[in-house]
């Protein structure tokens, strides 16, 4: 979903804007990642293993979301906001439109 952002952002407003989308993307699969590796390693535990590990991925998501957008702003201040905000949200509309077509 975030490289269909970033090929309607290069159709509509050039190279840095998908760049910017592209990248807002990466940060919605970094956050992902972090959560899903934190629910891998509570498999086989119990329900409080598991819901523990649901808040300390949720965290960690949460976490690493907000650091790479201030690492995104502070070192590279030049990229455009819309896109890249458009190209996170693109990426996490990917999991609800995954949810559907799977069924």
């Amino acid at each position: 979903m975030a490289a269909l952002a970033s090929v309607l952002w290069y159709a509509l407003a050039g190279r840095g804007a998908a760049q910017a989308a592209l990248l807002g993307g990466f940060i919605a699969l970094a956050g992902g990642v972090i959560y899903a590796l934190r629910m891998l390693s509570a498999r086989g535990g119990g329900v409080q293993s598991l819901v523990r590990a649901h808040y300390w991925g949720e965290a960690g998501k949460m976490g690493a979301t907000l650091l790479l957008f201030a690492a995104t702003f502070v070192l590279y201040p030049a990229v455009e906001a819309l896109p890249l905000f458009i190209g996170y949200m693109a990426a996490l509309a990917g999991y609800w439109v995954a949810l559907f077509v799977d069924k």
